[in-house]
């Protein structure tokens, strides 16, 4: 190859409405890419250009409790910093006039928390030339050393080193881990490295996993418009998971320009029917875009992987990457047993990736299992794949598919195994048709074009010679090479795999209705002169009028978006009122407060009788009358006992009065 694509992409940022969101396809010429999530990736910043005003700092030298979150006064932990970005500013009024920081700048040093994202408008990005090492604490619910929570936007996290999560238990354990329901996130220039599985505890039924970043589409809304470019993924012991994952309801998702290197299992999954979205009608990615990532020996220690794998997706574009010393390159296929066999995995198109030195095979198309779907409506064009001559495979292998082409395609096998093509055991005569295999080129050490390992054809272990192919019913325009040595291909590929100048292969290739489709370098084929393989000689310059045609023409604009589930879409300059928030200004208002229950009381016992109550002595009617015991009624023997007492005193006075009155008609009488 010319040239190896390592520098940071630029992508044609599109706007994305807010109700309808369709991916439109962008055509540039050099190192540019095609974006189904319509964002623009992040720049790096120096010193000097950051603004003090909308950021927040952290350090661990930094205080949580006495710390401003300035440059010298930082907080201690991300989550301190998170909970004090991004609220609204008050005026007296309680009318928010704009928001605090929402830049979180980690300082140099170690982070050992698990940190939590949980509103709308954070970023969380290094300090320009230092390195932040975020670690995560113990395990939690999620078990993530970042955890961006369900139906958040504007989230991006950039240039940190996440690290050093292992799986203590049989949970599974990730780098970041973004929930469904979630827009407008960027995953972008972060290191990930030493994050394990603990593979022995695996029981065949609980999780076995560690993910570096893992996209799970599990809401009733779609996860989408979803940037993971430029990361570097190395030491992740994934167990039965993968480096990234794509999963559940999720859509217009771009991973873009990430090396992922010295990795155990799969490094890129784009996956369904796994469960991730209780919905099977949601339940798998679309509109996913794979391009320009580098993978480099990703070796499972349990089974046969792929580099990039999509497994039960549909409309995935996969174009421009290399994969090289893995047990396979690319695998189409469907693993899980779909009760309702309208479903397939479809419409995925590989091209222009260059798939070599991998163990097995440089490409798999179709499951490898009659209980599963089927691969069908989906193109191989334009891809060089190179087996190595230990190989015990093929460079392609064909399982349960149909109504699939593979076209211009240059494909050469050192090995002396199986040959071009190999169909496994599981095929039958039902379940591989109506392909279209031509304009490629072929070349083999061994003498079989196909080497059918079941029933295929009802002819076990059928093989057909390499001259033979054409009258397979596989197509005319195919170029062969005798079988030979190197030097023989030397004459039409180059030590870089590229197609030499003026030679057949030049040229060879047919137009069709994916002119769009790019080279492995960015640029577009001459329509006129499709050269085979990953790398083009043969190209064209777009004019205003090109790109409003491949605009029209992308095949994924065809399928309409509106029928996602869309949560909320928060603008970036939104100011957004946390919940449980309220205006530090509004008058309080007291907390009703409710009366407390009462314990139920025991029945009481029934009394004794008591004594009749003697009538008190008469009192001088002079001396006031003692005051009444407001907590006894007056009812009752108490009222009979106060009218007595009353009655007795009055009595009294008049029997003294009448008494002076006698005394004195009797002392008148004597005189």
């Amino acid at each position: 190859m010319k040239k190896i694509v390592s520098t940071i992409f630029a992508l044609l940022l599109v706007f994305v409405p807010l109700v309808t969101i369709t991916p439109k396809a962008q055509a540039y010429n050099n190192n540019n890419y095609y974006s189904f999530s319509g964002l623009e990736p992040m720049e790096e910043i120096t010193v000097a250009e950051i603004d003090h005003n909308t950021s927040l700092f952290v350090s661990p030298d930094g205080n949580d409790e006495t710390g401003d979150g300035t440059i010298t006064k930082p907080y201690k932990t991300v989550n301190k910093a998170i909970a004090e970005a991004a609220n609204p500013i008050w005026d007296t009024d309680c009318n928010t006039t704009g928001r605090t920081a929402n830049t979180i700048y980690l300082r140099d040093g170690t982070y050992p928390e698990n940190v939590v994202v949980d509103k709308n408008n954070i970023t969380i990005r290094n300090y320009p030339g230092e390195t932040a090492r975020v670690t995560g604490g113990g395990l939690t619910t999620y078990n993530a050393n970042i955890y961006i929570m369900k139906n958040l936007s504007n989230i991006r996290i950039y240039g940190l080193n996440i690290e050093d999560r292992h799986e203590e238990g049989i949970e599974g354990v990730y780098g970041i881990l973004v929930r469904g329901g979630t827009s407008n996130i960027i995953i972008q220039n972060n290191t990930f490295k030493n994050i394990h599985a603990n593979f022995a505890n695996y029981d065949g039924i609980h999780g076995n996993n560690a993910t570096g970043v893992i996209v799970y589409g599990d809401q009733e809304t779609v996860a989408h418009n979803i940037l993971i470019a430029n990361n570097e993924f190395t030491d992740i012991e994934c167990g039965f998971s993968e480096v990234i994952t794509i999963n559940g309801y999720t859509a217009m998702v771009d991973v873009i320009e990430n090396y992922i290197h010295d990795v155990q299992n799969i490094g890129i999954d784009i996956a369904g029917q796994y469960g991730a979205n209780s919905d099977p009608a949601k339940d798998y990615a679309r509109y996913v875009y794979v391009a320009g990532n580098r993978i480099d020996n990703a070796v499972s220690a349990s089974a046969i992987n792929a580099g990039i794998y999509v497994d039960g997706a549909k409309n995935v574009l996969v174009e421009r990457n290399t994969v090289t010393n893995s047990p396979m390159g690319i695998s189409i296929g469907e693993e899980n047993q779909i009760v309702d066999l309208d479903y397939f995995t479809e419409g995925i198109i590989v091209s222009s990736n260059l798939l070599v030195n991998n163990t097995k095979s440089g490409l798999r198309i179709g499951t490898s299992s009659l209980r599963n779907s089927a691969v069908v409506n989906s193109v191989i064009v334009n891809n060089t794949i190179i087996n190595p001559n230990t190989a015990a495979g093929a460079p392609i292998v064909v399982g349960k598919s149909h109504d699939n082409k593979i076209i211009n395609n240059v494909i050469v096998d050192r090995g002396t195994w199986n040959g071009i093509f190999y169909t496994d055991d599981y095929s039958t005569t039902a379940d591989f048709y109506n392909y279209t295999i031509d304009y490629n080129f072929f070349f083999a050490y061994s003498y079989n074009m196909w080497q059918f390992d079941g029933p295929v054809f009802n002819i076990a272990g059928q093989t057909f010679p390499y001259n033979d192919f054409n009258n397979s019913g596989y197509g005319e325009h195919n170029v062969f090479l005798a079988t030979g040595t190197d030097v023989s291909l030397n004459s039409v590929l180059d030590i870089n795999y590229n197609i030499v100048d003026g030679s057949a292969l030049e040229g060879a290739g047919v137009n069709h209705d994916y002119d769009w489709l790019r080279d492995y370098e960015g640029n577009l084929r001459d329509t006129n002169n499709i050269d085979l393989g990953y790398f083009a000689n043969n190209i064209r310059i777009s004019t205003a009028e090109d790109m409003a045609r491949l605009t029209a023409e992308f095949p994924f604009t065809r399928d309409v978006l509106s029928d996602l589930v869309y949560g909320p879409v928060v603008n970036p300059d939104d100011i957004v009122v946390p919940e449980g928030m309220v205006c530090p200004y509004l008058p309080e208002e007291p907390e009703p407060t409710e009366p407390e229950p009462t314990e139920p009381t025991e029945p009481t016992e029934p009394t004794e009788p008591t004594e009749p109550v003697q009538p008190a002595e008469p009192t001088d009617p002079t001396e006031p009358e003692p005051e009444e015991e407001l907590s006894v009624p007056d009812t009752g023997a108490k009222f009979i006992e106060k009218i007595f007492k009353k009655s007795y005193a009055i009595f009294g006075v008049a029997a003294a009065a009448a008494l002076l009155t006698i005394v004195g008609i009797y002392a008148r009488f004597r005189q």
